[in-house]
């Protein structure tokens, strides 16, 4: 957790974090739509958290979704803010 609480510093923004990855990938293969580019899209609750710059954490509420051309995510991380 100290690790992502630096990383939030240095960038100067919360880091997310899933806090089961074998739900988190089964989340994400539901989650795939081709086409559909990058989007924020609700999470299941509990499923990731948000570190911020001092350490605390809060529910993540959304991920974001960027998906790459093979298929697969080119990143998909938890935020705290709701899906839009």
């Amino acid at each position: 957790m100290a690790q992502l609480a630096d990383r939030a510093r240095k960038k100067g923004e919360p880091q997310g974090r899933w806090t089961d990855n074998d739900k988190a990938a089964e989340f994400l293969k539901s989650a795939w739509v081709e086409g559909a580019g990058a989007r924020s899209v609700r999470i299941p609750e509990g499923l990731g958290q948000v570190v911020f710059e001092d350490g605390t954490t809060a529910v993540a509420r959304a991920a974001l979704l960027v998906p790459s051309k093979n298929g697969l995510y080119k990143t998909a991380y938890p935020v705290f803010g709701p899906a839009s």
